[in-house]
């Protein structure tokens, strides 16, 4: 193991926002919360991080910009900002991810826990899959608990660099099998 605990990779703290900004809306009324880029002035970083709470000091000197669509000029990856009912579905979905994801070459930079009147979010950044679209932003949400077959459990929006936005999974999705 890489030294890494779920402690260190999942900040158990949960933000709370009692005032953000809404920037999509899916067709269940859910109201997602403003998705802020952090950099850090005069340091070279691999990735940007992101966060829902502006006022989330990653670090010390860090800026927090709110972005709408992935810039190809800084941004690299996939954010993912998925809504969850309740706070235990928030922790499994983070807890996965990292069990998921842990030593792979697309391992993911942060998955932190906020909440809002809406319910909780998880953000996670990620590089994308063999093959697959890149610099998007993807807002998802769990339409139904139980599964039928045909039908979607999920509900995407994804968001293109030219602020384009589609409404299917496909674009997360690369041409090769990356298991």
């Amino acid at each position: 193991m890489s030294g890494v605990t779920l402690e260190d990779y999942m900040d158990r703290r949960i933000n709370r926002l009692s005032r953000y900004h809404t920037v999509v809306i899916s067709s269940l009324g859910i109201k997602f919360p403003q998705l802020y880029r952090v950099t850090i002035p005069d340091t070279p970083l691999v990735l940007p991080m992101y966060v829902l709470d502006p006022e989330r000091k990653v670090y010390k000197d860090a800026v927090s910009t709110p972005i709408k669509t992935m810039d190809p000029a800084v941004d690299n990856g996939i954010v993912f900002i998925r809504h969850h009912s309740d706070e235990q579905f928030a922790r499994g979905y983070g807890d996965a991810l990292f069990d998921r994801f842990l030593g792979s070459e697309r391992a993911i930079t942060e998955c932190g826990i906020t909440q809002t009147d809406q319910g909780f979010f998880t953000v996670q950044h990620r590089e994308p899959s063999p093959g697959a679209e890149n610099h998007l932003i993807v807002y998802a949400c769990t339409l139904s608990r139980e599964f039928k077959e045909g039908q979607d459990t999920d509900e995407y929006q994804i968001v293109f660099p030219d602020g384009d936005i589609v409404l299917n999974a496909d674009a997360l999705y690369g041409t090769e099998d990356d298991e």
